[in-house]
């Protein structure tokens, strides 16, 4: 597409053929990658964990911690939206103008598909005083959900 050539008789329409140009952009970078242009998938991180064991009655009894690698989904999705300037956030929902490609009228998530149960044990831990504790007390076991599978969803509730 040549920019030059492209003419417009209003600022709204300028808006909304600038959105249609970087679409089809999207939409011919995406058919070539395979991945709808889409980059969501299950990524491992490290993260700290600190747990805190009270009895009964409230007094801590120990705090044990570690660190663990878990599965998080990172990426991008593919979203479409048009820009207004007559409404407040900016933008409405963009009509379906590439039909061959399905492009969505609506905004999309990298989000979990399913949840896995996982046991850790942390192996740290401490006596409300700060000593290192041994032996049954010395490791507690917790259970962290965690996604086993990333896509693209529609975004919000």
């Amino acid at each position: 597409m040549n920019w030059r050539s492209l003419t417009v008789a209003a600022p709204t329409a300028a808006l909304w053929l600038t959105t249609v140009a970087v679409s089809a952009g999207l939409a011919s970078a995406s058919a070539l990658d395979g991945t709808g242009g889409a980059s969501c998938r299950l990524q491992e991180t490290s993260i700290r964990i600190t747990r805190d064991h009270s009895d009964d009655q409230g007094s801590p009894v120990r705090t044990c911690e570690g660190t663990v690698l878990v599965s998080r989904c990172e990426g991008t999705c593919v979203s479409q939206v048009q820009p207004s300037i007559t409404l407040p956030h900016g933008f409405l929902k963009a009509p379906s103008v590439f039909h061959r490609y399905h492009f969505s009228q609506e905004c999309n998530c990298c989000r979990e598909t399913y949840m896995n149960r996982r046991e850790i044990q942390l192996q740290d831990c401490f006596d409300p005083n700060g000593q290192k504790l041994y032996g049954a007390d010395g490791s507690m076991t917790i259970f962290l959900e965690e996604p086993q599978d990333c896509s693209c969803h529609k975004c919000g509730g």
